[in-house]
C-alpha cells in the first residue's frame, strides 16, 4: 500500500534558541537614554564644578564658616519649594520643556555668579540655581523610567546616575583647580560654558512616550502619597551628602589635607562602579535589601572623615560615601518609580527628590548650627546619626515584609 506524503513541514525556529530569545532582557541603552544621559553629564558638570569652589568663594567675600552650610541649604530649599511644580508640569505638559527651562536656568545663573560679591546676592542667585536644579533632576529622572523597561529600572536609574556621577567626578576637580589658577569667574565662565552644551544636547531629545495622566489632567499636590516610604528612608540616607558637600572643602583647607576638589575624584568614582551593580542587584534581589550595605557604608564614612589627618584617610573616606550613595540613590528613585500609579510618575518623583533636598539642605543647615561648638570633625559624627534611624526603617519594612 501506498502513501501519499503530506506537504512539507513548516519550518519552525529551534524550540531552546526561541525559549533563549524570549530570556533575553530588552535593550536599555536605547539612542535617546544615552543622549539623556549625555545631556545630564553637561548639565551637572557645571553644577559639580561649583561645589568645591562655592564656600571658598562666599569665605573671600566676607561670610562665615557658620554661613558655609546656607550655600547647599539655600539651593536644596529652593529646589523643594519647585518639586510640586516641576512634578505637575512633568506630568502635565512632558518632561522635555521642564528639562529645557531648567538648563536654561543653569546657564543664566552662571552669568550672574560674578555679580553676587556680598553674601545676600549670592544666595539669591543659589536661589535662582535652585529651581533650575529641581526642573533638571525632576525631569531627567522621570524621562530616565519612561524610556527604561520596567524590569530594568533600577538598572537604568545606575546608568543615569553614572552620567551625573562622571560629571561629579571631573567638575570639582576642575572646578578648584581653575579657581586656584585663574580666579573664581574664570570657574563661573567655564561652567557657563558648558551648561550651554547641555542645553543644547537637550534640545535634541524628543518628548518620550510616558503613560497618560489620569482622566482630567494630573492633578496638582504638594506631596505623593505613593512616594512617602523611599521619602522617608531618602530622609535618614542623604543628609550626611549634605554635611559632606558643605564642609569637606573647609576641612581639608584647614587641616591642609591638599586640593578639596581631590576628595570627589574617589567619590564619583566609585559612584559609578557601585551604580549600575547596585541597580542589577536591586532589580533582581528587591529594593529594601540592597540598602542596608549602603547604611554601613554611610555611617562609616562619616567616621573615617571626622577621624582624617591624611589625605589618603580623607579618600577613603571619599570612597565609603560613594558606596552608600550608589547602592541608595538608584535603588530609591526606582522604588518610587515602582509605588507610582499610571500618569503619576513626575509627581511620585518630585515628592522623593523633594526628600532628597531635605535631607542634604537640612543636613546642610544644621551641620551650620553644630559647627560653633562641635568643630568641624564633631560636625561629621554629628551626621552618622541619620543613617541608623534610616536602619530602623528598614528592618521595620523587612519585618512587615514591604
Amino acid at each position: 500500500m501506498t502513501t501519499t506524503p503530506g506537504p512539507p513541514a513548516e519550518p519552525c525556529e529551534p524550540t531552546i534558541a526561541a525559549a533563549a530569545r524570549a530570556a533575553e532582557p530588552p535593550p536599555l541603552f536605547t539612542r535617546n537614554l544615552l543622549l539623556l544621559c549625555t545631556a545630564a553629564f553637561f548639565q551637572m558638570f557645571s553644577f559639580q564644578m561649583l561645589l568645591p569652589v562655592m564656600p571658598l568663594y562666599l569665605l573671600d567675600i566676607g561670610g562665615s564658616e557658620g554661613q558655609v552650610g546656607l550655600i547647599l541649604g539655600v539651593t536644596a530649599g529652593t529646589a523643594l519649594l519647585f518639586r510640586p511644580l516641576t512634578g505637575w508640569v512633568a506630568d502635565r505638559y512632558g518632561r522635555k520643556p521642564l528639562l529645557l527651562a531648567g538648563n536654561i536656568d543653569f546657564a543664566l545663573s552662571m552669568a550672574l555668579y560674578p555679580f553676587a560679591r556680598a553674601v545676600a546676592p549670592l544666595l539669591g542667585v543659589r536661589s535662582l540655581q535652585g529651581a533650575g536644579l529641581s526642573a533638571v533632576s525632576t525631569a531627567g529622572s522621570t524621562m530616565v523610567a519612561d524610556l527604561a523597561p520596567p524590569q530594568r529600572r533600577a538598572e537604568a536609574m545606575g546608568v543615569y546616575g553614572v552620567a551625573v556621577n562622571t560629571s561629579s567626578a571631573i567638575g570639582p576637580l576642575l572646578g578648584a583647580t581653575i579657581a586656584i589658577e585663574a580666579g573664581f569667574n574664570a570657574v563661573f565662565v567655564v561652567a557657563g560654558s558648558v551648561a550651554v552644551i547641555g542645553l543644547v544636547l537637550t534640545s535634541r531629545l524628543p518628548e518620550p512616550p510616558h503613560p497618560a495622566a489620569p482622566e482630567g489632567g494630573a492633578r496638582f499636590t504638594l506631596i505623593s502619597r505613593d512616594a512617602l516610604f523611599p521619602a522617608s528612608i531618602a530622609l535618614c540616607l542623604f543628609p550626611p551628602i549634605g554635611v559632606v558637600l558643605s564642609y569637606v572643602a573647609v576641612f581639608a583647607d584647614a587641616e591642609g589635607l591638599g586640593n578639596p576638589g581631590l576628595f570627589f575624584l574617589p567619590y564619583s568614582l566609585t559612584l559609578i562602579v557601585v551604580r549600575v551593580l547596585a541597580g542589577r542587584l536591586a532589580d533582581r534581589y528587591g529594593r529594601i535589601p540592597v540598602l542596608l550595605p549602603a547604611i554601613m557604608a554611610f555611617v562609616a564614612a562619616l567616621l573615617v572623615i571626622a577621624s582624617a589627618n591624611h589625605v589618603l584617610v580623607l579618600l577613603l573616606g571619599a570612597l565609603l560615601l560613594g558606596v552608600g550613595f550608589g547602592i541608595s540613590h538608584p535603588t530609591i528613585l526606582a522604588m518610587a518609580v515602582d509605588r507610582a500609579p499610571t500618569g503619576r510618575q513626575g509627581a511620585s518623583m518630585s515628592t522623593l527628590i523633594g526628600a532628597f533636598d531635605i535631607g542634604i539642605g537640612g543636613g546642610s543647615a544644621l551641620a551650620g548650627l553644630f559647627v560653633a561648638f562641635a568643630g568641624l570633625r564633631g560636625v561629621f559624627v554629628f551626621a552618622a546619626v541619620a543613617p541608623l534611624i534610616g536602619a530602623l526603617l528598614i528592618a521595620a519594612a523587612l519585618r512587615r515584609g514591604r
